[in-house]
């Protein structure tokens, strides 16, 4: 069933329970698919109050990261990337503080190089996203990991060969 916005006010949201939270997560979706956008952005500040309540980051950074990707898939860009902000550590309450929130905000910053680079053709500012991206791999997590490879450091190749930085593409290619 359905959860109506009215139930979901800022002053109810203390006392979500996690199925309930679920079903504000698949709500805000399903408006988004249907193209109530205001509702989406209504869920997520009911969402983000109760995430800072729990202070559960991990759990407000995948919300922000799932909502971002499917704006871009259904054509939102600038959305996406407004999502994505919301996650980023200029948006936060707090810095992670575990390698879980760690590599939850790596995921954030490697889908905004991504959609910056892939649907805006803004490789400045994707290089910079995925250059934070490593930055938090390389002083945050300790894992070794061909994700690094694959989603980070070949594209920062690729798009410091297209901004004509071709020393800079050889590092991380050599790097991969």
């Amino acid at each position: 069933f359905a959860i109506s916005l009215a139930w979901a006010s800022p002053i109810l949201a203390d006392s979500i329970n996690p199925v309930q939270e679920q079903q504000l997560i698949d709500q805000a979706v399903t408006l988004l698919e249907k193209g109530d956008f205001d509702q989406v952005h209504q869920l997520k500040d009911q969402l983000l109050h109760y995430y800072q309540k729990k202070d559960d980051l991990k759990s407000w950074i995948s919300f922000c990261k799932k909502i971002g990707i499917q704006f871009d898939e259904i054509g939102f860009p600038l959305q996406s990337i407004a999502y994505f902000e919301e996650a980023s550590l200029n948006s936060i309450w707090r810095k992670p503080n575990s390698e879980i929130e760690w590599d939850s905000m790596l995921t954030i910053y490697t889908n905004l190089a991504y959609v910056l680079d892939e649907s805006m053709d803004n490789y400045k500012d994707a290089k910079a996203a995925y250059e934070n991206a490593l930055q938090i791999f390389d002083n945050n997590l300790s894992q070794d990991s061909s994700y690094i490879g694959a989603y980070i450091l070949a594209p920062l190749g690729n798009i410091s060969n297209k901004l004509g930085d071709f020393e800079a593409s050889e590092v991380y290619i050599k790097r991969h």
